[in-house]
């Protein structure tokens, strides 16, 4: 397996590994965005559970007795790889959209919006 060398591709890549895993066996209709939505909060969640751990260490990667990767990267990573799969499935180019979301959020002032984080 050859690394993508852009966001296109990786988009491409996640949708063709999820779909050779079996998990688009079904048509897309745009209420399925519901399960792609949770699938991608349950990463978050995930991440955030690992966060809360008292010994948390942000960089620790490790495997469990199965050969299983564990820690936050690895968490981040599904979740940047779920996020990926979603574009790819409901047809969004998402290198295109992260390009011009970076755009407009230059133009936005200090902090906006008044929030703490």
């Amino acid at each position: 397996m050859q690394e993508p060398a852009n966001v296109s591709e990786w988009q491409k890549a996640a949708y063709q590994l999820s779909a050779d895993k079996g998990w688009h066996t079904s048509p897309k209709p745009i209420d399925g965005i519901a399960k792609f939505l949770i699938n991608l909060h349950g990463e978050v969640s995930e991440a955030w559970e690992l966060a809360r751990m008292p010994d948390f260490d942000p960089q620790k990667i490790w495997r469990d007795e199965k050969g299983k990767l564990h820690g936050f990267p690895t968490e981040l990573a599904d979740v940047v790889i779920r996020a990926l799969d979603t574009a790819e499935t409901f047809g969004i180019d998402l290198q295109a959209a992260m390009w011009q979301k970076h755009q407009y959020n230059a133009t936005r002032p200090f902090r906006h919006g008044g929030k703490r984080a």
